[in-house]
């Protein structure tokens, strides 16, 4: 696994280790899935601590885009996609009507 850096782009190595089954402990394929397949419990994301605590730091999150990609070692995803818009860090605008 390639350590993300500052310069590396996000994606290249995270910390997730896949999706386990909440209610029987089953491993499920990483995948837009949100349920098991065995027994219909819900899918959660596991990660590898020790392996974000030594590539993530303030200065590392704080040195790369503002975009969401830049929490890399925190998203269930094996790689960043390479296409496609920014997404994350839309500014808030006011909207008083609507808020009427």
């Amino acid at each position: 696994m390639t350590p993300i850096t500052a310069e590396a782009p996000p994606g290249e190595a995270t910390g997730f280790a896949g999706l386990r089954c909440s209610s029987c402990g089953a491993d499920a394929p990483v995948g837009p899935n949100f349920i098991c397949s065995r027994c219909f419990g819900p899918l959660r994301a596991i990660y590898d601590y020790e392996l974000i605590a030594t590539r993530l730091t303030r200065d590392v999150v704080h040195a790369r885009p503002t975009n969401m990609w830049r929490y890399a070692e925190l998203l269930p995803i094996d790689d960043a996609p390479s296409d496609g818009l920014p997404v994350g860090f839309s500014p808030l605008v006011p909207a008083p009507r609507l808020a009427r």
